[in-house]
């Protein structure tokens, strides 16, 4: 969906009329780069929602995965009932500081 809007300051918003009628006449050079940089911040603020959205089910997967496991596959990979949330708390804080 927000694939098919325009980016502020395109062409297409530039001719689009506004409530009274008038038209952007595309002379107030101080309009478009505080168009540009909202809509910069605003779509900055929605792929932060998103990613901490898409993390927090990630976490929610992993911890279901290792709490389904039984105590013997646990303790084949090394780790205890007890150390899941550590563990999973510890990878999260390591995939926070992962270079990108």
């Amino acid at each position: 969906m927000l694939s098919t809007i325009a980016a502020a300051g395109t062409p297409a918003l530039m001719s689009m009329p506004t409530a009274t009628g008038a038209r952007f006449s595309g002379t107030d050079n101080h309009a478009r780069p505080r168009a540009a940089k909202a809509s910069a911040e605003f779509m900055h603020h929605i792929t932060t929602a998103w990613s901490r959205l898409v993390a927090c089910k990630m976490r929610r997967a992993r911890r279901i995965v290792l709490c389904s496991l039984d105590d013997r596959t646990l303790k084949d990979i090394g780790m205890q009932r007890s150390e899941i949330d550590v563990v999973l708390r510890d990878l999260h804080a390591r995939m926070l500081r992962w270079p990108v």
